[in-house]
């Protein structure tokens, strides 16, 4: 390492505005590739669009989005927000009003939140430096964070969906090596029971009657949507053709909706025949641009799956471009 720093790609898309997280790559080979544009984070608008993707009003003022989770009587939305320093709370908006309110303020990351059923607290993630734990906290800003269970570092148990009983969070667990497991946890007691055989799993989403489970499989080499009984034997059907994520539920478990890896957004119709599940083919419905990836949430559908909460780019180009230099050393002093 030695002479002057010198700037030999300009623009390059970061994950945030903040972070610093820079979308490039210069392997061995001399060859430099690089995003610019809005990838992904950022701004956000966020907005109301139908099913054919039209924009039907938007919802608060911009700002540095994460993901987003609407509460069951989509009065609330919960929102990951970045500060100057690129670490997120969890907030909420009234969705009406499109006005927000700080949930988490402790030092470090609060992320993942997911919705109680009654709408009247969230459950989420908190990452400090040695560890993280799985916490609680009422809407009410005299009502005490509490911590479900507590995980050493650099163990994560991710909250991913409150289920209707009221008492049973689905969270992923992963570990030190990057495998992901599917556990329940009591929020009463923290104790925890493996749901699915197998580590390599994302987004497990109960339907709203409490009969089958939708989660993201990467055991085929791609992530891919699958549905199976909840807690009852029963084969699992594959609903994505070319890989997919972000599964969600529409209110009354007769569709469901997953993103693809060309950012579409797609639905299934979905049929319970007695223990058996009958699935159509999937539907694209419309482009969803700068998804962080299959095992986020960047949108929301309305519980009548006529309407889709998204988040847009503010004041950047939102097609990213991707930009290859060959020989790129020679542009070295």
């Amino acid at each position: 390492m030695r002479g002057d720093p010198v700037t030999i790609a300009p623009s390059v898309a970061t994950w945030t505005n903040n972070s610093g997280f820079a979308w490039f790559a210069a392997p061995r080979s001399g060859t430099l590739a690089y995003f610019s544009g809005a990838v992904a984070g950022g701004q956000m608008q966020l907005a109301w669009t139908d099913r054919n993707g039209r924009q039907l009003g938007t919802v608060g003022a911009p700002g540095n989005f994460g993901q987003i989770a609407l509460s069951r009587d989509q009065r609330n939305l919960a929102l990951e927000i970045s500060d100057a320093q690129g670490e997120y709370d969890v907030w909420v908006m009234d969705v009406a009003r499109g006005v927000t309110s700080r949930v988490t303020s402790a030092t470090g990351d609060e992320r993942d939140p997911v919705w109680a059923p009654d709408g009247r607290s969230l459950a989420f993630i908190a990452r400090i430096s040695n560890g993280g734990s799985l916490r609680r906290k009422a809407l009410r800003a005299s009502d005490p964070e509490t911590i479900i269970e507590s995980g050493a570092a650099p163990r994560w148990d991710i909250p991913e969906h409150w289920v209707e009983n009221g008492d049973t969070l689905l969270v992923i667990r992963q570990d030190a090596a990057g495998e992901q497991t599917v556990w329940a946890v009591s929020v009463k007691s923290g104790k925890a029971e493996r749901v699915l055989t197998g580590s390599r799993f994302d987004e497990p989403q109960v339907s709203p009657d409490g009969r089958w489970l939708a989660y993201v499989s990467r055991e085929s080499g791609q992530d891919e949507v699958y549905v199976e009984p909840f807690r009852r034997d029963g084969d699992r059907v594959r609903l994505s053709l070319k890989g997919g994520g972000q599964p969600k539920w529409r209110g009354d478990s007769a569709e469901l909706f997953f993103t693809t890896p060309t950012n579409r957004l797609v639905a299934v119709a979905v049929h319970a025949a007695g223990e058996r599940l009958d699935v159509s083919l999937p539907v694209e419905l419309f482009e969803i641009r700068g998804l962080l990836g299959s095992g986020y949430d960047d949108y929301a559908p309305s519980a009548d799956g006529q309407r889709f909460l998204i988040k847009l780019p503010v004041g950047q180009e939102q097609n990213p471009r991707l930009n290859v230099v060959t020989n790129w050393t020679s542009l070295l002093p």
